[in-house]
């Protein structure tokens, strides 16, 4: 094997085709072929299915349009592209640009939000503020941003530590504290956010970033009641931007568009800017937005007239092209609501099958974005030893048992907590939902018992 990959040593079985919610892959070692169900679309990623004749079609099509540098010419599948997003998007959003990664999308969405202010003259905003247990990419500046620490130990020396600042992350299961209500809650969050507004100086602050509904890191974590426009309160109060990233939870993933629609009242908007990616490309293409309101293109617009930075690939027109039918096809087949629905019976299923599980300590989501999360006791959320991988063998064992899962490890202190996302295709049915729990379920029951957990 010639890859360098991120398990550097693991001969990991391959992919060779796929249809819907199924995999096929294949035992690097001896050929051998099986199929499996992919319980989390990938990482989140695949909503559409794997193989779908209308994509492929599209992808068939968009292989005879030529490579643009769209700093100087521009194409039609880029413009429709961020027209029908607009359109989904309530008057929130006025431009989109297009990029290939989440990581890249969150980068640019901090210098856009840099020169925001820049246009404006007001040089000394410098400051981002984030959360602990964040996520928003594997770039130097993303991932300086974001506050999973395990992800930061090895670039500690090289990452951004002056301009980036950090509050408490929103996690009721692992930190609302006894006693507190939901509203208590809530309110001592945002409380400490315009505290670290004060700390740093009001003005010196240029957005607070977070994710609607917390992606990988601490898996699927919808936000307590009123959190979300809260902080946005908090940083328009004092004239910052607020960004949200949604390259995990956004297009659909939570069973509405935006992963924010539930958070505001209708027609009062949604954040100044907000990063897009996983299920904008569907995993036919590598591409990633970022949606500017009017607010934020005003000020463009009406200022320098130019964006500082460029990518080669930047608004691809073969990516553009292809993740437009992926996104006519959500809307033509009404996966959102399906999604929604479907999500309501994954959420449901999930529950009923760990309701009396000792060592299920919570599960969570919205829409089809889901986790199961383990603890070695219920009662005190004690979580399994980390010398143990428990996720890490879950994971493993559950692809050789029938189904993939996104593994997760770092509920308490991004290294200690296991926990495993589902995730699947906004096509699956019922009968694939319930054949991916028995896979969770019982590959569980059989890791515990190995370790002696009965």
């Amino acid at each position: 094997m010639s890859i360098f990959q991120n398990a550097v040593n693991a001969d990991l079985p391959r992919a060779i085709a796929g249809k819907g919610s199924y995999l096929t892959l294949e035992n690097p070692k001896t050929g051998a072929q099986y199929d499996i169900l992919d319980g989390s679309s990938g990482a989140a990623v695949a909503a559409v299915g794997h193989n779908h004749p209308r994509i492929v079609q599209a992808m068939q099509h968009c292989a005879g349009l030529p490579y643009i540098f769209t700093h100087a010419v521009g194409s039609k599948q880029a413009d429709d592209l961020a027209e029908l997003i607009l359109s989904k998007s309530n008057g929130a959003f006025s431009r989109a640009l297009f990029l290939n990664s989440g990581s890249e999308a969150n980068e640019t969405a901090m210098k856009i939000a840099t020169q925001f202010f820049y246009e404006q003259g007001q040089t000394q905003r410098c400051n981002f503020i984030s959360r602990d247990f964040s996520y928003h990419g594997n770039t130097l500046g993303s991932l300086s941003l974001g506050g999973f620490k395990s992800r930061q130990v090895p670039y500690k020396e090289i990452l951004n530590s002056k301009a980036f600042h950090k509050v408490s992350t929103c996690f009721p299961y692992r930190h609302q504290k006894d006693g507190q209500t939901e509203e208590q809650y809530t309110q001592m969050l945002l409380d400490e956010l315009d505290a670290k507004f004060q700390e740093l100086g009001p003005d010196t602050v240029i957005a607070f970033v977070c994710e609607t509904v917390i992606g990988a890191t601490l898996g699927a974590v919808p936000p307590s009641k009123g959190y979300i426009s809260g902080c946005r309160d908090i940083c328009h109060k004092y004239g910052a931007l607020f960004l949200l990233d949604e390259v995990m939870c956004g297009m659909g993933r939570t069973g509405t568009y935006h992963a924010w629609e539930p958070e505001f009242e209708a027609g009062t908007g949604g954040p100044d800017i907000q990063t897009v990616a996983k299920v904008l490309g569907g995993g036919y293409v590598p591409l990633a937005g970022v949606l500017l309101s009017p607010k934020v293109f005003d000020v463009f617009q009406k200022g320098s007239g130019i964006v500082y930075g460029h990518q080669t690939y930047q608004d691809h027109v073969f990516a553009t092209g292809v993740a437009l039918e992926i996104q006519r096809l959500i809307f033509d087949q009404n996966l959102i609501e399906e999604c929604f629905e479907m999500g309501k019976y994954l959420g449901m299923a999930l529950k009923r099958k760990f309701a009396d599980n000792p060592y299920v300590g919570d599960v969570r989501g919205r829409g089809l974005f889901w986790d199961v999360e383990f603890v070695a006791d219920k009662a005190t959320k004690e979580v399994f030893p980390a010398s143990m991988n428990l996720a890490g063998i879950m994971h493993v064992r559950c692809i050789e048992n029938g189904a993939h899962f996104l593994k997760g490890k770092g509920t308490i202190d991004s290294v200690l907590g296991d926990h495993m996302m589902v995730s699947p295709a906004y096509t699956v049915t019922r009968v694939e939902i319930d054949r991916m729990i028995d896979v969770l379920a019982n590959t569980l029951a059989e890791v515990l018992a190995e370790n002696g957990y009965n």
